[in-house]
């Protein structure tokens, strides 16, 4: 190894270097992408819409009753908005902190049990992961949740060796802000992995005393109760059909919002989550009899396993759902680290990066079919996909093939593999797209903001539209003097639905419309 080889190498060991990855990775450029729609859009709506109305207990989405999730994603994103304004950066920076807790929590639990070495390739290993960062820099509640599951399975396993009635009260303190949340999830993913882990270790009178834990179950009620009351008394037995049946029961046995997928579609995504170190899933069947010939690397596989089985019985899918998968991944990948030799293994993430070079040339070339307001939202890809977007793609390629080239253990190139990854998503390919689809909404509601006009929304949902327009959006037909909030292409119909009132264009861009309803054309 070369002494420049020898230096980055070294650098994946030093706390200096990891902090300036987080912050490199994770906190930079963090407000520079409009909010996404859905989901961002929704919960920071949801949260704007809290801190306007005074009311804490629950949440209320352009006004409407919001079932999907608990209510303490949103009390943290309500605490940075009073402290830093109504702005991306701020209601990104809970997922932000959490998303450095849960790291935190794994470098704690694989150096107590692997040594420090260990610890710092498991951390660059799910920081550096392709779906990391899209969670720990959204504003939505999985960088909170994966916190929470993480923290209750890593006192799970430090029960199974070393029980005590501090490890019990934890976990059953972490399932608690878990249900508070994302709901039940947080209970029965520990619930499955403990059941598994207990009963293959022997270890079946340990794992019912836990259960039984009459303390361990208080402390549970405690913490969830209060807020059950208090979102009962604000939306009475709807909270509860809504979220525990309709988002919850439901997303199991019906798609839910167009989330359709089949039994095999975590098999398929779950590489492309943990790029650039998919390549290492595939090895020898007797590697994988040997890796859990042990507790802790049992205990994380039978955790994998678990998460990836749970979502794939689902109707409805999305990639971030498995994403609690890439922890134990993470640690699994630092405990054989070092057996990998083939090279070969950095393709896959070669090839998507070309892949990802090329996208807004193969959407403009390559004939789709797509709704009217998908393709007049193409047409501003070249503005999008600027000079700068190709510019970052070809120095990260150039990186990796550097890195590549470099006399490094095959573990440090995935790694600074993945880094250069992360940099070309957050700062070139997430930006382009935000810009692609977010922007004409933020200039739309920017415009309506002005305007201070009375909006409403027509065959819509992008919930960023009230939030930067610092208002309620109602889904009805407009009234006379109202403007409308919709798709292109929705404007003969709209029409049609509030003849003879007219309409007229306000705003066209990027597939969003804006139109003022006008008395008859004659008048």
């Amino acid at each position: 190894m070369t002494a420049k080889a020898d230096h980055l190498h070294r650098l994946l060991f030093s706390p200096v270097f990891l902090g300036l990855c987080f912050f490199i990775l994770i906190l930079g450029n963090l407000g520079v992408p409009p909010l996404l729609d859905v989901d961002e859009g929704a919960f920071s709506e949801a949260t704007r819409e809290m801190l306007a109305s005074g009311n804490f207990a629950a949440t209320y989405l352009d006004g409407v009753p919001r079932y999907d999730k608990p209510i303490l994603i949103y009390w943290f994103q309500a605490l940075s908005v009073k402290a830093f304004g109504v702005n991306e950066w701020a209601f990104r920076m809970p997922s932000a902190l959490f998303g450095f807790l849960w790291l935190s929590a794994l470098f704690c639990f694989a150096r107590e049990f692997k040594g420090q070495h260990r610890a710092f390739i498991a951390t660059f290993t799910l920081m550096s992961c392709l779906l990391f960062g899209m969670v720990a820099r959204a504003a939505f509640a999985d960088a909170l949740l994966n916190l929470c599951l993480s923290l209750t399975l890593f006192d799970i396993y430090r029960y199974s060796q070393s029980p005590s009635r501090k490890l019990i009260y934890r976990v059953y303190l972490w399932m608690a802000l878990g249900m508070l949340t994302k709901g039940p999830v947080a209970v029965a993913i520990p619930f499955i992995v403990s059941v598994v882990y207990f009963l293959s270790q022997k270890q079946s009178r340990l794992m019912f005393q836990a259960f039984i834990n009459p303390v361990g179950w208080l402390l549970f009620l405690v913490m969830l109760l209060p807020w059950l009351w208090i979102v009962y008394q604000d939306q009475g037995i709807g909270f509860f059909k809504g979220f525990l049946i309709d988002h919850n029961l439901s997303r199991f046995t019906q798609t839910k919002e167009g989330h359709g997928g089949t039994l095999y579609y975590y098999l398929l995504m779950f590489p492309l989550i943990i790029l650039p170190f998919s390549s290492t899933l595939f090895k020898r069947v007797d590697s994988y009899k040997q890796l859990v010939s042990n507790p802790l690397s049992r205990f994380l596989s039978i955790w994998l396993v678990s998460v990836i089985a749970i979502f794939s019985l689902s109707d409805t899918q999305l990639p971030h759902y498995v994403m609690n998968a890439a922890t134990p991944f993470a640690l699994l990948f630092a405990l054989t680290a070092k057996q990998y030799r083939s090279h070969w293994r950095l393709l896959p993430s070669f090839l998507v990066m070309v892949f990802l070079c090329l996208l807004p040339f193969l959407a403009q070339t390559i004939p789709f079919k797509a709704p009217f307001y998908v393709e007049e939202m193409l047409e501003n890809m070249p503005k999008a996909f600027d000079f700068r977007y190709y510019l970052l793609g070809a120095l990260v390629l150039a990186g990796m093939l550097v890195i590549a080239i470099k006399q490094l253990p095959l573990w440090s190139k995935l790694v600074y593999t993945g880094i250069l990854q992360a940099i070309f998503i957050y700062y070139g390919l997430l930006i382009a797209l935000a810009q692609l689809q977010q922007a004409p909404v933020k200039e739309a509601a920017k415009l309506a903001k002005d305007a201070n006009a009375n909006v409403v929304r027509y065959k819509i949902t992008m919930p960023s539209f009230s939030v930067y327009r610092d208002a309620i959006t109602e889904k009805r037909l407009p009234q006379k003097g109202e403007w409308v909030f919709t798709r292109a292409g929705q404007g003969k119909q709209l029409q049609a639905a509030i003849s003879p009132l007219a309409l007229e264009p306000i705003y066209a861009q990027g597939g969003i419309r804006l139109f003022k309803v006008r008395g008859q054309a004659h008048e």
